[in-house]
């Protein structure tokens, strides 16, 4: 087909993350080579016919009728088109949070809210997207993001600087090892601090698991207009293989901004009590009135203690 300049057309059933579900999804708007589109069986006219000569309602014909015999998720996904959560699927009911505006004018200049920020930052590596999502960090609302393809780092530094700068993050959250190395080494030169996060199976459950418990709990509002994370959120999985746990899309698909949002909320969260300066952990504070001296540092030691 690539050779020739053919086109195929492929009709399927809405069951499990093989390569239909692939084409599915890139005909959503993620490659404008592909087209696709969801038709339930209600919408034939002779099913409807049917129904009415035997005297059903449409829903109650579908169910009874055509589908006797058949669970209720087979029957959503094979008569109503839908793609319904699968085994192993990590996040649930996350289209609900996809709530907060986008402070950015259509002429590119930021409405920032007060408050301090901080980036995520997934690098990707030289095919991959690279995605950074910036995060309120009193309320973990996204309140902006971009995402790259085919841009060299000395391009891209810069570029995410200005991001940074606009928002004035404190941080980018990233991982610094292997390509994320050179990149690091460039937004430092453009001043903007960097938190390393160096992922492995262990580290990248925490960050997923911390990022899936956030949401759920309604502590995260991601942009309305962010289609790329929604799409991505809905194909993320979990895979056992053996006894260990792996995170990541199906292949052939991208988790770049389900990682650098990941990477945001992460930080947010533990830093959230402390939106003035979220660089600081959360050590005991004293009152400055107290007074300073051998009786104060023995009270010191003994609520350090406590």
């Amino acid at each position: 087909l690539a050779d020739s300049g053919g086109r195929l057309i492929a009709i399927g059933v809405t069951t499990k993350k093989g390569r239909f579900r692939s084409f599915w999804h890139l005909g959503q708007g993620v490659d404008p080579n592909f087209y696709s589109a969801s038709v339930p069986t209600s919408v034939n006219p002779q099913i409807r016919r049917l129904a009415e000569e035997r005297g059903y309602e449409l829903d109650e014909f579908i169910s009874e009728v055509l589908g006797a015999g058949m669970t209720e998720k087979e029957i959503r996904q094979q008569f109503y088109a839908e793609w319904l959560d699968e085994e192993g699927q990590v996040f649930k009911h996350y289209e609900k949070y996809f709530t907060a505006p986008r402070y950015r004018t259509p002429e590119g200049d930021w409405l920032r809210p007060k408050g301090a920020y901080l980036m995520g930052l997934d690098v990707g590596k030289k095919r991959d997207f690279m995605s950074a999502h910036v995060i309120s960090v009193a309320d973990q609302t996204f309140v902006d993001s971009e995402r790259f393809l085919g841009i060299d780092y000395t391009v891209a530094g810069p570029r995410l600087a200005n991001l940074a700068k606009a928002w004035g993050v404190k941080f980018i959250h990233m991982d610094t090892s292997g390509v994320g190395e050179g990149l690091a080494d460039i937004l430092k030169q453009e001043s903007v601090s960097i938190i390393p996060f160096t992922f492995a199976n262990e580290s990248k459950a925490r960050l997923i698991g911390r990022f899936a418990s956030e949401m759920e709990r309604g502590r995260v509002r991601f942009l309305q207009d962010d289609d790329v994370l929604k799409k991505e959120m809905g194909l993320f999985e979990a895979k056992l293989t053996g006894t260990t746990i792996t995170y990541g899309a199906p292949q052939g698909f991208h988790d770049d901004a389900v990682v650098s949002a990941a990477l945001a909320v992460y930080k947010s969260a533990v830093n959230r009590t402390m939106a003035a300066s979220p660089t600081m952990k959360p050590y005991i504070t004293f009152s400055q009135d107290r007074p300073r001296g051998p009786k104060f540092k023995q009270r010191k030691r003994a609520v350090v203690a406590a």
